[in-house]
């Protein structure tokens, strides 16, 4: 099967929270490139919903960023992609793949 991803996929584990419509949940994250992550979740949203993610960086910088659910698995997790990202955000995660591929 072809990889259709534009962005160098690492592995990475870090707690995450995420947010819709008001309401909170917490989740793993397992990996993520500068364009998106899996969120490891028993209860994923389902596809197209926008989130919120807050979660940090190895060197500790803390990320809240929107995401929309690209692909849902009940009971395992989703994986999503990064919307509307500022340039400091662009930056910092493109940097973190690079340092950690």
């Amino acid at each position: 099967m072809e990889d259709r991803r534009k962005h160098i996929r690492i592995t990475y584990f870090t707690e995450v929270q995420w947010g819709v419509a008001g309401a909170k949940y917490e989740g793993k994250i397992s990996d993520i490139s500068a364009g998106g992550a899996y969120v490891d979740s028993i209860m994923p949203c389902p596809e197209r919903t926008i989130i919120t993610l807050k979660f940090k960086l190895p060197e500790g910088q803390e990320l809240s960023l929107q995401a929309v659910v690209k692909n849902s698995t009940p009971g395992m997790g989703m994986g999503v992609e990064f919307i509307n990202l500022r340039d400091i955000e662009k930056e910092l995660l493109s940097n973190f793949v690079k340092e950690y591929s």
